[in-house]
């Protein structure tokens, strides 16, 4: 198995390959920075290099092979996590999200 990835390493592998001209779409491709259905995700590549993003739930990090760790306190996040954190989770985005479109 290979070594978990950082954001960092992640974030600066991308801005290399941009200074190559390459579009987020290759960038995706080339780190493995892929949607569920294997897919490359240029829109969560482009979040990590212009707006800092980390991805927080633990199956986003374990596809993209990133370190099962909280990216705001750095603790080891929990193994398993409860289905309704994860369903207040998606409501919260969802609201945020229509509040964004309707102002």
């Amino acid at each position: 198995m290979s070594k978990h990835r950082s954001a960092h390493g992640i974030i600066e592998n991308a801005k290399i390959l941009r200074e190559e001209n390459k579009s987020w779409a290759e960038i995706a491709g080339i780190l493995g920075i892929i949607k569920p259905d294997g897919l490359p995700d240029p829109g969560m590549i482009y979040r990590m290099v212009n707006e800092g993003y980390e991805p927080r739930r633990l199956s986003t990090r374990a596809r993209l092979n990133m370190k099962p760790i909280c990216p705001e306190c750095h603790q080891k996040t929990p193994r398993v996590v409860a289905p309704w954190v994860n369903e207040a989770v998606d409501i919260l985005i969802k609201l945020r999200q229509d509040q964004l479109s309707n102002s």
